[in-house]
């Protein structure tokens, strides 16, 4: 019988048996589940079915519980331990701590058949399939399986942000984030997506058209700095950005101060690269020069 014969078997045979029937507690004599899946740990933590986490003292009597321990050995818990522990106890602050997964490589056939059926209980729970959680035969095989995947990802993403834009291919995959990992971008390609973001999220109010051929626009807001001094750019009704022109007795201060709120969101998604892209994508649709940014908002009503 070949492995993925094997694999089947095991499976059909669980599946078979009833899961409220299932043992999930400690006996060292009791093996209900001598046949057991190849599973990867890295594979499990990633999906959050297991964590690996540093030796802490769980027993409650102790003088020292809940406190990290100085000692070499890590924990194996399950989700199945998390969602059946107490709130005070031991076990949710063992979690927020993460600890390397050396000791429990090839870790299957050394545990009790409880923790084994709390990893399959892992598994049902969280609706992933016990076969993507096997230990990889073939490494390079495997490597060039991934590869070809993220990139047919990576195209269908594309595909969608020219479709219908960046917000639902974020919101498909997780977030902007997430979405810029996926997409692994140079500068290039993060410079376009910047610019695309801002089309998609910072487009000002009351600005129809808004856009780099609109020589109308471009007219008209530089007739409301030449005769206010200034023009303030809203949002949903909330104060973005401004744009300041008047004369401080040397020449035209050609400014334009981006609100605090603004500048947390972008940071937090793009870093300090977005600034440049904004300064490009401001001048383009407005039709006005920028020779300085204002991060501080210092003009503006917070």
């Amino acid at each position: 019988m070949n492995l993925q014969e094997s694999i089947r078997r095991i499976l059909r045979e669980d599946e078979e048996l009833n899961p409220d029937k299932r043992v999930y507690d400690y006996d060292k004599k009791r093996d209900t589940v001598p046949e057991r899946l190849p599973f990867d740990i890295d594979k499990l933590v990633n999906s959050g079915v297991v964590f690996v986490t540093p030796a802490i003292d769980g027993d409650p009597n102790s003088k020292t519980y809940k406190e990290w321990l100085e000692e070499p050995y890590t924990h194996l818990l399950t989700l199945y331990n998390v969602e059946h522990s107490s709130e005070d106890g031991w076990i949710l602050k063992a979690i927020t701590k993460v600890a390397p997964t050396e000791q429990h490589k090839n870790f299957v056939d050394k545990i009790y058949d409880g923790k084994y059926n709390q990893i399959l209980w892992g598994l049902e729970k969280l609706g992933i399939n016990p076969m993507d959680m096997l230990i990889d035969k073939n490494i390079q095989e495997n490597i060039r399986r991934i590869l070809r995947e993220e990139s047919t990802i990576q195209i269908k993403l594309k595909n969608m942000i020219n479709k219908f834009g960046i917000k639902m291919a974020s919101t498909a995959v997780g977030g902007i984030s997430r979405l810029i990992k996926i997409l692994d971008l140079d500068d290039k390609g993060l410079d376009g997506l910047i610019y695309e973001h801002l089309k998609e999220e910072l487009y000002p109010d009351f600005t129809n058209p808004w856009g780099p051929e609109e020589h109308i626009t471009h007219k008209y807001y530089k007739k409301e700095v030449n005769y206010y001094g200034m023009h303030t750019f809203q949002i949903n009704g909330i104060e973005a950005y401004s744009y300041f022109g008047e004369h401080d007795g040397y020449d035209y201060l050609y400014l334009l101060s981006i609100n605090r709120w603004v500048v947390n969101e972008l940071t937090s998604i793009f870093g300090n690269k977005w600034i440049p892209t904004f300064k490009r994508w401001f001048e383009e649709n407005s039709g006005l020069e920028v020779r300085e940014i204002d991060l501080e908002g210092r003009f503006l009503h917070e």
